[in-house]
C-alpha cells in the first residue's frame, strides 16, 4: 500500500476520470480499502511532491484578493477531492458487480500466455486484479450456496447430520464442493506467489536497470502493510518474508546484474522445461478451470427444499438464463 510522506497531498485532476476506478474498488472491498494494482503502481512510481493545480491556485488567489483569510492549500485540495468523490458516488449503481468468469478466463490466458516470450507484462497488474475478482466471486458464491441450503460453514458437520437423512444429495454435494475449494485455494496461493515472482523478474531484467521502478513494483505487489490476508496460507509473516527477500534481490541485481535471478527463473521447473514458467502456467490453467466450475456449481444450487440428488435438479428451472451477467446477488 502506498504511504505518502507527511505533508504530501495527492491532488486529483479536474476531469476526475480516475475516481470511478478508485470508488468501484473501495466499495467492492470495503473491508480492505485497497485500490487496483495498476493505480497503486502509478502512485508508487509518482514523485512524492505534487504541485498544486493551476485552477486551485487561481481559486485560492481569488479568495485572498476578496479579503478572505488565506486557507491551507491541502485543505482546499481535500475539499475538492471529497466533493468530486461524492459526485461520483451519486452516479454509481447500487448493485456491486463482478466481471464474468468467462471474460476473466480469456483475459488472463491472453495476458499470461503459455510462451514466456509472449507474456503481456504491461497488462499483468490488471490480470492480477481480475484473478482476485474471480477468487472473491468464488468465495461469495460458495457462501451464498451454503446460505440457500441453510447451512452454517462454521458448523458444517453438525449441520449436515441434521439434513443427511432427508436430503442425502446435500451431503454428497457439500463434500465435493469443499474438496474442490481446498484445491482452488491451494492453487490460488501458488499462482499468487508465482505470478508476482515472474512480474518482478521481468521488472528486474528490463534494461536499463531502474531501482526506483523495481521498488515501486515491489511495493505494489507486496505492500509494506498487509490489510487483507489473500489465503489462509499467505499469512502476514509469509508475505513479509517475500517482500524482504525481493528487496535483497533488487539490491543484488543493482550490484551484480540480472545473473543473480537464475535460481528464481528455475524455481518450480519441471524436467524438460527451460524454466519454471510452464509449470506455473499449468497451475494457472488449473485454477481458472476449477474456480469457474465451483462458481457455476454454487450458482446452480437451489434451496434445501428443492435439493434432491444435487443442484442439477434445479437447472431446468434456470434455462432462461443464457449467460453470466457478472452480477452476483
Amino acid at each position: 500500500m502506498t504511504h505518502l510522506q507527511a505533508g504530501t497531498s495527492f491532488i486529483p485532476q479536474s476531469s476526475g476520470s480516475s475516481y470511478p476506478l478508485i470508488l468501484d474498488h473501495v466499495l467492492s472491498y470495503p473491508g480492505t480499502y485497497e485500490i487496483p494494482l495498476r493505480t497503486m503502481y502509478t502512485l508508487n512510481s509518482a514523485p512524492r511532491a505534487q504541485p498544486l493545480p493551476q485552477s486551485l491556485k487561481q481559486a485560492t488567489a481569488s479568495r485572498n484578493s476578496d479579503g478572505e483569510s488565506p486557507s491551507n492549500p491541502q485543505q482546499d485540495a481535500a475539499a475538492q477531492f471529497t466533493s468530486s468523490l461524492l459526485s461520483q458516488i451519486s452516479h454509481l449503481p447500487s448493485q456491486p458487480c463482478s466481471l464474468p468468469p468467462s471474460f476473466i478466463n480469456s483475459f488472463v490466458r491472453r495476458c499470461f500466455t503459455a510462451e514466456l516470450e509472449a507474456v503481456d507484462f504491461p497488462q499483468a497488474l490488471t490480470a492480477l486484479d481480475y484473478l482476485k475478482d474471480l477468487e472473491h466471486r468464488r468465495r461469495r458464491e460458495s457462501a451464498n450456496a451454503f446460505r440457500r441450503l441453510g447451512l452454517d460453514p462454521a458448523n458444517l458437520d453438525e449441520e449436515l447430520e441434521k439434513v443427511a437423512h432427508e436430503y442425502p444429495g446435500v451431503t454428497t454435494w457439500v463434500r465435493s464442493i469443499k474438496d474442490k475449494e481446498k484445491k482452488v485455494e491451494a492453487l490460488y496461493t501458488q499462482i499468487y506467489i508465482g505470478l508476482r515472482r515472474w512480474i518482478l523478474i521481468n521488472e528486474l531484467q528490463l534494461p536499463p536497470f531502474n531501482k526506483f521502478n523495481c521498488v515501486a513494483m515491489l511495493n505494489t505487489l507486496y505492500p509494506p502493510v498487509v490489510t487483507a490476508q489473500p489465503t489462509t496460507q499467505l499469512t502476514p509473516t509469509v508475505l513479509a518474508q517475500q517482500r524482504d527477500g525481493w528487496f535483497r534481490y533488487i539490491t543484488a541485481v543493482e550490484t551484480n546484474g540480472a545473473v543473480v535471478l537464475a535460481n528464481l527463473t528455475n524455481q518450480g521447473r519441471r524436467p524438460g522445461d527451460e524454466n519454471g514458467w510452464p509449470a506455473l502456467r499449468s497451475s494457472l490453467d488449473m485454477y481458472l478451470r476449477t474456480a469457474t466450475v465451483v462458481i457455476a456449481e454454487c450458482t446452480d444450487v437451489p434451496s434445501l427444499q428443492q435439493f434432491s440428488n444435487g443442484p442439477q435438479q434445479s437447472r431446468a428451472a434456470k434455462r432462461g438464463r443464457k449467460a453470466d451477467s457478472g452480477v452476483s446477488f
